[in-house]
């Protein structure tokens, strides 16, 4: 099982904070601009990115990622992808899962 400080530690790094604690075994982290007020103000409307949400299962050492689509009731998921620690692999994952879900978002601007 992974050390939940050291993968909280890891997802401050890469942009994200802990929205809730599921369990002991599960972490939900969303994209650190959810809690930035002047965000809008400073970056351009085309720069903008969603934000996403990474669920990480510890005991699998296994991560998905999840847009919930603005005024809708649908969601963009990814499947479990992992190892979660990987700085490739998952900026490689997430990187084209924010392009997907900026795509999203534009469609109901």
């Amino acid at each position: 099982m992974l050390d939940k400080e050291l993968v909280k530690e890891k997802m401050k790094e890469r942009g994200f904070i802990v929205y809730a604690n599921i369990g002991d075994t599960k972490i939900h982290f969303v994209s650190e601009q959810m809690y930035d007020i002047t965000y809008e103000k400073r970056v351009p409307p085309r720069e903008r990115i969603p934000v996403i949400n990474v669920m990480i299962d510890l005991e699998k050492n296994e991560f998905n990622c999840i847009y919930n689509v603005n005024k809708s009731i649908n969601t963009l998921n990814s499947p479990p992808c992992s190892p979660v620690m990987d700085d490739s692999h998952f900026d490689n994952i997430v990187s084209r899962f924010e392009t997907h879900a900026k795509w999203m978002a534009r469609l109901t601007e």
